[in-house]
C-alpha cells in the first residue's frame, strides 16, 4: 500500500472518481459518494490544486502552476502543495495515477 509519505515531485496524482466538488467563491466543497464524508477547502489555491488533478498530473506541474499563478515563494509553495496532497491523499480523495512520471 502506497502512503502519503512516499509523494514525490515526480509522482502523477488524480483526484478518485467518487470524490466531486462544488465550488463556492473561492472556496469549495468536496464530497466523497464512496464513503459520504465532505470536505471544505477553505481558500482558492486549494480548489485550484482540485481542479489541476482532475486529469493525472505531476506534483511538479500542480506547484510550479500554483507558482505562477500566485506568485508565492517557491520553496514554500512546493512545501504547501505537497502538504495539502498528502492530506487528501489520507483522506483518500486522490490516488496516485502511476507511481513515477516515465
Amino acid at each position: 500500500m502506497i502512503q502519503s509519505s512516499s509523494l514525490t515531485p515526480e509522482t502523477l496524482i488524480v483526484a478518485t472518481q467518487t470524490a466531486v466538488m462544488a465550488e463556492l467563491g473561492s472556496e469549495a466543497i468536496v464530497l466523497d459518494t464512496a464513503s459520504g464524508n465532505y470536505y471544505g477547502f477553505k481558500n482558492e489555491v486549494s480548489t485550484r490544486i482540485w481542479q489541476l488533478i482532475q486529469q493525472p498530473t505531476p506534483i511538479s506541474k500542480i506547484c510550479e502552476a500554483i507558482y505562477t499563478e500566485y506568485e508565492i515563494d517557491l520553496a514554500q509553495c512546493k512545501s504547501d502543495v505537497l502538504n495539502f496532497l498528502k492530506v487528501i491523499f489520507d483522506k483518500e480523495l486522490v490516488e496516485i495515477y502511476d507511481e513515477k512520471v516515465a
